[in-house]
Order: structure tokens, then C-alpha cells, then sequence
């Protein structure tokens, strides 16, 4: 059994979307074998109704004891204004 990692969803303000990680997470992470299986069952769970979503694990070096996974509802990080940031999910 894995334990749920801590969501980072980005856009940070669509509580839909962070709502809908939360409860994929939640009821997957009890089920899930490994990491790269609740990976995959968190994007096909919420691809039905955001095709683009991605899920990026950090980077575990960086972890330091919490397991962190950034979840971008658009497949990638946007600014406020829409345009693409900088930030392309690579952690």
C-alpha cells in the first residue's frame, strides 16, 4: 500500500480539478502497487474529463520524507494571463 502523495495541481485555483485529484488519490492510493501504477491510474481516472492532465512525480532526492507530485490539468504550468510559463512540469 502506498501512501498519498502531497498534490500540487496546477492551475492552483481550479478547486474542481484539485477536488477531483484529491478524491482519485484518496481512493486509488490504497490499491495501487507502485508508484508508476498510481501515476497511471490518477491520469486515466481524470483524463475522461481533462484529456491533457499529467502527473510529475518530484524528483525523490528532493522529497526529503514527503513524497510530492505535481498534477497539471492542462499538461503543463500556465500564468494567470494563459500564457505558457516557464515552468514545463520538470522537477
Amino acid at each position: 500500500m502506498l501512501s498519498s502523495p502531497l498534490a500540487n495541481c496546477f492551475p492552483s485555483d481550479d478547486v474542481e480539478f484539485t477536488a477531483a485529484v484529491d478524491d482519485v488519490l484518496a481512493r486509488e492510493a490504497d490499491q495501487a502497487m507502485s508508484r508508476e501504477e498510481l501515476v497511471e491510474r490518477l491520469e486515466d481516472a481524470l483524463r475522461g474529463r481533462w484529456p491533457q492532465v499529467r502527473v510529475q512525480p518530484r524528483n525523490a532526492l528532493a522529497d526529503l520524507g514527503q513524497t510530492v507530485w505535481y498534477i497539471y490539468r492542462d499538461g503543463r504550468a500556465v500564468n494567470p494571463l494563459g500564457e505558457e510559463s516557464a515552468v514545463t512540469g520538470s522537477a
